[in-house]
This record gives structure tokens, C-alpha cells and sequence, in this order.
């Protein structure tokens, strides 16, 4: 068992177990050294629950049971190991156990898979899928030098690549960390990074891994919360982990994916799915595609139709995110059932604080060498401050909000104010920002607009 918190339910559950009177119930916790320690440190109040005698400690097995385990493990194998085969195996590990370190059934089991039949199927010229079992084993394929050298190197160089990939892993991470706010995206997605590397070196290793990490993804938020800036560094971490072709991330929306004619559609979207593969593909404003269930004539849920047959394909190598309005992205969900089970991440995109935004708008300014004064970082956190007031209503969008007024005020009232002066060929003039350059009023009279969907078809 892996470490438990000692609010773990399971604990409960176990505990509540134990004592229960008549109970037809016999719980067996199986521990390696490691994790009974740690188990121990999280939980020792509950560990002293169980009496001594009833703890088994199964110490290193002994020469004579390892013995016992290879030869159980060749019985296992039904492979062809006469009496004198097996004698030779045995003064063979005899001989350099510590060497070797092979002590457990499991790892005899490898050797006769990984590499006592490999050597048998290169002696006897088969295919890498011929069965061995009819063919007598020979000394030369016992292989037990070859095979732990192999495995030893095998060892490093998953280590290697293992450090290798999360020292990658951890650059393009420190990316999405360098943003600003966020922070329960950053978790969430760090937690499904996580997952996506856990499952590639179980498979790495050719462990069973029947179960994929989730690919696909809901984004929703209002404009400006950084979904699309997110969604190409899931591209990049993607690739990073060997999971898509390349980091380039496709961003569409409605007006690049609906026809205006009968079958139109259908193959403005087959061109795009195929032109992402191995790519992420970003679908805008995804709620347009068709919100309600009676909608079927809209050529937007041809869109729809096409993604769940892409989706449907456990095998298809892209990531597919959908993005827009919380609200309305649950409608096209509800709408949609066959959508909501294809995306089981959600990651919701919270709006900007007013200090979130004062960091924007510095990191904004510092990054082409601007430098505000007091006076102008107070006159900033007004603006912001009345920019917030107007949240409410969806006129405002956030970090690009903040990206568009320094574009299109702030620095063109600098440019006008440094140009009229006399003595321009001061460099510093052109770095420093003054309260007088930054716009005491904002232009909410132009609201952001969603877009409105065509419904029906054009004849």
C-alpha cells in the first residue's frame, strides 16, 4: 500500500472493519519496507491499532527459497529445461548472486522471458513471436550475463531519458508558473502533466497501461483569462512528452469550420481534423458550434457530429480543447451528451484581480523597457479599478483589456507628449511613463460582443 494521510478514508473504512462484532471479514495490508515506513510516520496513532502479533515481517529470502523461486519460475514457463539444465541455472546464480540481484519470482520470470527465449528464438532463427516451448534449452541460451548487462543498461538509460524529460518537462513549465494568476489551472493541468508522464513510463517500462490519461479538454472563462496563451503551452508540454507530432496549436471557430452550402461543412472540418493531427486543435467560442438539442438543422452540429467521430477514436493523436463562457459552454455540453463524456478535464478560468492586472500591465510596459512613476503606477490602479467596475456586464476583458489600453492610449498620449518636446533626444524621456500619459477614463461605451450564430442553412 502506498502512504496514507491518516484522514484517508480507507483508514476509516479499515478501521470500522476490524472492530466490527461478527464480522466474515479477514483485511491483510501488504506493505515493502519503504512504504510501512512511511505509512507509519503518516499514520502512527492508527498503526498502533494493530497488535504486534498480529504484524508478519517476511525477511530477504535465503539462498535455498531464491533457489526454490527459479526453479518454480522455470516450471512456470513450460519451457523444455531437462534436470541438467536446470542444475546449471542454479550454480550459475549460486555463483554471482550478489551480482546479478535477482530475488524474487518476478525477476526469474523476466530473465526466462527477456531473455532465455529471445536467445533460443536468435539460436534457432524464429521470428520474435515463435513459440520456444517444444525446443530444448541449451546452456547458451541461459544468457544471464548478457541479460543482466542489458537490463542494467536498460536501467540507465531509462534514468537518463526519465531526468532528461522532466528537466524539459519542468523548462516549459516554468513558463505557465511565470504567468500571472491562475493558480488553480496551473494545479489542475500540472496534476494532468503528471498523469500523462506517470502512464508513458508505465508503458516505457511494459507495464499494462490500459487506462489514458485524459486528452481532451473544456476551457471556459471570459475573454481575455489566458485560454488561448494555456492552450499553446499544452502544445509544448505535450510534444515535450512525446505525445503529439509537434507543439503547433490550430486555433479556430465557427466562421472557419461552418459551410454556407449543404456538405460544405463536413469537408471544411475533415480538412481541419486532418490538417491537426498530431497538433492541438482550439475551438473558439465552441458554444456557436449548437447550444440547444432541437438545433439538428444547423450546419454547426455537422461540427459537432464530426468532432464525436474523431473523439471516438481512442488511438487519434491530437489534443481537441473547447473553449468559451462557462454558461453557455454547459449548454452545448447538456446539449450534447455524447461531447460531455469525450471531455472529462474542465479547467475554469477565473477573471483577473485588480493586483493581477497592475502585474500585467508592468511585466507589458518592463518587457519593451517602459518604467512607470509612482504618480503614473497610482493613476494605473484608478483605471484598472473602474475597468473592474464595468466587469460585471462582460464589457471588459481582462488581460486584453490591459494589452489594448497601453497599445492604444497609454503609449500614444506618451508618444505625443515626448514628441512635443524640445529636448526629444533624451533617452530616458522614452522609458519613463508619466501619470499625465495614462487615461483617467476608459471607452466602455463598445461592449464585447458574442458573435451571433446563422441558424438553418443558406439554399
Amino acid at each position: 500500500m502506498e502512504a496514507l494521510s491518516p484522514q484517508h478514508p480507507l483508514l476509516s473504512t479499515i478501521h470500522q472493519a476490524s472492530k466490527a462484532k461478527n464480522a466474515n471479514l479477514t483485511i491483510v495490508l501488504v506493505f515493502n519496507n519503504n512504504q510501512w515506513n512511511n505509512w507509519y510516520k503518516q499514520a502512527p496513532k492508527w498503526i498502533t491499532t494493530l497488535p504486534n502479533n498480529r504484524r508478519i515481517h517476511l525477511g530477504e529470502p535465503s539462498k535455498a527459497e531464491q533457489a526454490y523461486l527459479l526453479l518454480d519460475a522455470i516450471q512456470q514457463s513450460e519451457l523444455k529445461f531437462n534436470h541438467q539444465m536446470q542444475s546449471i541455472a542454479l550454480q550459475k546464480f549460486w555463483q554471482q548472486w550478489e551480482t546479478y540481484q535477482l530475488d524474487n519470482w518476478r525477476d526469474y520470470d523476466e530473465w526466462i522471458t527477456m531473455g532465455v527465449i529471445p536467445a533460443m528464438r536468435a539460436r534457432l532463427n524464429l521470428h520474435s513471436n515463435a513459440p520456444v516451448a517444444s525446443y530444448k534449452v541449451t546452456p547458451n541460451d541461459l544468457q544471464m550475463e548478457n541479460y543482466w548487462q542489458g537490463l542494467v543498461t536498460t536501467q540507465h538509460h531509462l534514468e537518463n531519458e526519465l531526468q532528461n524529460e522532466f528537466k524539459q518537462f519542468e523548462a516549459v513549465m516554468k513558463d505557465l508558473h511565470d504567468m500571472v494568476g491562475l493558480q488553480s489551472i496551473k494545479s489542475k493541468l500540472y496534476d494532468l502533466f503528471t498523469l500523462q508522464m506517470f502512464y508513458k513510463r508505465r508503458r516505457t517500462m511494459g507495464l499494462p497501461c490500459t487506462k489514458q490519461a485524459p486528452r481532451h479538454l473544456i476551457f471556459t472563462g471570459n475573454p481575455g483569462t489566458g485560454k488561448t496563451t494555456v492552450a499553446r503551452m499544452i502544445g509544448k508540454i505535450y510534444h515535450q512528452l512525446g505525445l503529439l507530432e509537434t507543439d503547433e496549436v490550430i486555433v479556430t471557430e465557427r466562421g472557419k469550420l461552418v459551410g454556407q452550402h449543404i456538405g460544405q461543412t463536413e469537408d471544411i472540418v475533415n480538412e481541419i481534423l486532418e490538417r491537426s493531427k498530431g497538433k492541438v486543435l482550439f475551438i473558439d467560442e465552441a458554444y456557436t458550434l449548437c447550444d440547444t438539442r432541437n438545433n439538428r438543422i444547423d450546419f454547426g452540429y455537422r461540427v459537432v457530429e464530426s468532432l464525436l467521430t474523431t473523439l471516438a477514436d481512442e488511438n487519434e493523436n491530437r489534443v481537441i480543447i473547447l473553449a468559451g463562457y462557462q454558461d453557455e459552454m454547459q449548454q452545448l455540453l447538456d446539449a450534447n451528451k455524447g461531447l460531455e463524456s469525450r471531455f472529462s478535464y474542465h479547467f475554469h478560468f477565473e477573471d483577473y484581480t485588480r493586483e493581477e492586472l497592475l502585474q500585467i500591465a508592468e511585466r507589458k510596459l518592463a518587457a519593451e523597457q517602459y518604467v512607470l512613476t509612482p504618480e503614473a503606477y497610482s493613476a494605473c490602479q484608478k483605471v484598472i479599478e473602474q475597468a473592474l467596475a464595468h466587469q460585471s456586464n462582460k464589457k471588459f476583458g481582462n488581460a486584453r483589456w490591459v494589452n489594448q489600453w497601453i497599445s492604444n492610449q497609454v503609449l500614444p498620449a506618451m508618444a505625443k507628449r515626448v514628441m512635443q518636446n524640445q529636448q526629444n533626444q533624451d533617452k530616458q524621456l522614452f522609458t519613463l511613463i508619466l501619470a499625465e500619459d495614462i487615461a483617467q477614463t476608459l471607452d466602455i461605451d463598445q461592449p464585447i460582443t458574442k458573435p451571433q450564430r446563422k441558424i438553418g442553412f443558406t439554399a
